[in-house]
């Protein structure tokens, strides 16, 4: 179809894999909303499926920058890797993925949603060459970017590891009043 512009198969049950989609193939498109029933289409079933759907992801969005303008996706909720915590929402688990672009370079990360609720970023280009004027606005950049509660972490946390977290790095104390309040509700 080397004509076709846009693909909306949402609310089908077209099967398929985001992965099958050659350099060859939709050389002109720029909307492609794909149904659950696509891997890769949707939200992700596994935590260890994120890597190679991004890639593909990527290089789909590379080449035709209209593609994913929301850029976010989300771990199905009936993954078993999902799981429940009774927290603030600022530290519920980092169940979304999302492209990243940081001066020229991109990549994606888990996050939650919420300022500093996000997991280190997975880079899918190279750093700038330390000698070009990109390198000093790439520095300046990333230097915004630092994860906060999930610094350290490349994909979320299991139950196990988050609980740690939760008891290891205080809330703040006004976001703590604020939940001690609802929580009394």
């Amino acid at each position: 179809f080397p004509h076709l512009e846009e693909i909306c198969l949402v609310n089908t049950k077209v099967k398929g894999d985001l992965r099958q989609i050659r350099e060859n193939h939709f050389p002109k498109i720029k909307d492609l909303d794909l149904p659950n029933g696509v891997y890769g289409g949707g939200s992700f079933d596994r935590i260890t499926e994120a890597p190679e759907i991004m890639r593909v992801m990527f290089y789909l969005k590379k080449r035709s920058p209209t593609l994913f303008p929301y850029g976010r996706f989300m771990l199905s909720h009936d993954s078993p890797d999902t799981y429940e915590v009774n927290c603030h929402h600022s530290r519920e688990p980092p169940f979304w993925i999302e492209f990243v672009k940081i001066g020229p370079r991109s990549g994606w990360r888990w996050t939650n949603c919420v300022h500093g609720g996000d997991c280190e970023i997975h880079w899918l280009e190279e750093e700038p060459d330390q000698n070009s004027q990109e390198y000093s606005q790439y520095l300046e950049a990333m230097e915004k970017e630092q994860p906060g509660f999930y610094k350290g972490f490349y994909q979320p946390p299991t139950v196990e590891q988050h609980q740690q977290l939760l008891r290891d790095i205080p809330l703040d104390p006004v976001l703590q009043m604020m939940e001690n309040q609802r929580r009394m509700q």
